[in-house]
């Protein structure tokens, strides 16, 4: 049913069962952005994991996944809890902070010829590492990701360091170039992850 299918069907009826809303102009609304103030050795807790595949075009207008659009990163995806809030008086307790950390990435494309992801030693997965080791598991022989791994450690609990550093953003310049700019927001980002 289309706006016009609706719109006929409410007149035909001749009454509205939802009191109507007058919204007003949305332009000027933005998003009320709240960060936790950098915290060392804050206990967190794993809710919602998943893995998130990153594609090479991503936005509301990007194809989906295809030979054209590769998935060319994928994340470990989580919200960390904070389990007994900060200070004396437990601040932010049971506050998510949205956390990514790397899982893979396709090392042969273009995106990633850095240093970093061409390194034998893989410097990109440290994050991934440091996880691993503070929910137990053996560094030698880490577990698949996968629906199982997900489900283990759904509430398993960990220390980390709650960072604020800034957001950096993609700017188009007159030449085509794209160049990273910093803003004034900031968001949390957890780092330095050890066994609780």
């Amino acid at each position: 049913m289309g706006m016009d299918d609706a719109v006929s069907a409410v007149e035909e009826a001749g009454f509205q069962v939802t009191e109507e809303i007058e919204i007003g102009d949305l332009t000027g609304v933005k998003a009320d952005t709240f960060t936790v103030p950098a915290t060392k050795n804050v206990l967190m807790s794993v809710n919602k994991p998943s893995v998130r595949r990153i594609l090479q075009q991503m936005g509301k207008d990007a194809p989906g996944e295809s030979e054209t659009n590769p998935c060319i990163k994928k994340l470990l995806s989580f919200e960390s809890r904070i389990v007994d809030g900060i200070g004396d008086e437990g601040k932010f307790k049971n506050k998510p902070i949205f956390t990514d950390v790397v899982v893979w990435v396709d090392t042969s494309h273009e995106y990633y010829q850095a240093e970093k992801y061409q390194k034998e030693t893989k410097p990109y997965l440290n994050d991934l590492k440091e996880l691993m080791g503070a929910l137990g598991y053996d560094l030698s022989a880490p577990p698949k990701i996968n629906d199982e791994f997900l489900a283990e450690i759904q509430g398993r609990q960990f220390i980390a360091n709650i960072t604020a550093p800034q957001i950096r953003v993609p700017e188009k310049q007159e030449d085509g170039t794209t160049k990273w700019i910093t803003t004034d927001e900031r968001k949390n980002v957890l780092k330095g992850f050890r066994a609780a």
